[in-house]
């Protein structure tokens, strides 16, 4: 909830810009990582397979919202055929130069669901996982810097572990270690 919060803080300072999507025509991305799309779909027209491009854009919903692995993901459709792709990527695609060819796309800041061009990066598979291991929790991307915060701070309680990784969807036994200084020990 926090990340949510102080994505849309960013947000409400960065210009949003507007590019297609390649391979996907009537699809734009923006440098913010919102998908709009200019297909409409006539009332009326039957099962949802009369669709047509309009020329009024619509900001379309992240379907899924965020992947159980903690990216976000959007479906597009081609054809009539469905793609599922990770929103960080189409919005590297689209805005940020890749001249060594690198093949993977990094966060910056660690956080899978901030799609925002300024935090992504294109790297190489050996220099992301550094990354990861330094600025993650490999076993849960869910617990950013100021959940982690959070829970250390809590005071420790009967059931008060339990509380907490129903709140942020991880197991009670990553909440102990988080706590202990096990996992996230760069985190003070």
């Amino acid at each position: 909830m926090t990340a949510l919060i102080l994505l849309s803080e960013f947000q409400k300072t960065e210009v949003e810009t507007w590019k297609p999507i390649e391979g996907f025509s009537g699809y734009d991305i923006s440098s913010l990582g919102r998908v709009r799309t200019y297909w409409t779909h006539p009332k009326n027209s039957g099962m949802g397979r009369n669709w047509m491009l309009g020329t009024t854009p619509v900001i379309k919903q992240i379907t899924g919202g965020v992947a159980t692995n903690g990216y976000s993901k959007v479906e597009l459709r081609r054809n009539g055929k469905a793609f599922h792709l990770r929103v960080h990527r189409l919005v590297a695609k689209a805005f940020i130069a890749n001249p060594e060819n690198h093949p993977e796309v990094g966060h910056k800041n660690a956080v899978r669901h901030d799609c925002r061009a300024a935090n992504l990066e294109w790297t190489t598979r050996r220099d992301n996982m550094i990354h990861s291991h330094l600025y993650s929790n490999l076993a849960s991307h869910k617990v950013d810097v100021e959940a982690v915060k959070v829970i250390r701070t809590t005071p420790r309680t009967p059931g008060s572990g339990r509380v907490l990784s129903e709140r942020y969807n991880v197991s009670a036994s990553t909440i102990s270690e988080i706590r202990s200084g096990k996992r996230r020990k760069f985190i003070k």
